[in-house]
């Protein structure tokens, strides 16, 4: 194991690698914008785009909001719930093996 597994396991944490690839070099490839946002967010492609790529909206308790399948590289959710109330939610951008988290700002 690495450094990292070695470390966790000293502090008594336990964990499993999934397979899933953060790679910090992906994020350049996607915009999410505006932010904050009002009545949509643009999700904007500039890589390859795979066949299970997923945009998925939680709020701040984790719950999720909505799940968008990404059809085209540029896409906008303009569906935004009418019970969804202004402040901080979570977005996971999935797109084959790559993941991108981020946070957005919902403003009325």
């Amino acid at each position: 194991p690495g450094y990292m597994a070695e470390m966790l396991n000293f502090f008594g944490i336990n964990f499993t690698w999934t397979g899933v690839k953060f790679n910090n070099d992906i994020s350049d490839n996607v915009k999410v914008y505006p932010n904050p946002f009002k009545n949509y967010v643009h999700i904007e492609f500039r890589g390859k785009l795979r066949d299970n790529a997923f945009f998925t909206i939680y709020d701040i308790s984790g719950r999720e909001v909505e799940k968008v399948k990404i059809n085209s590289r540029n896409v906008v959710w303009n569906n935004i719930p009418d019970n969804m109330t202004e402040g901080v939610y979570f977005y996971k951008l999935i797109n084959g093996d790559s993941v991108i988290n981020g946070k957005l700002i919902y403003t009325k």
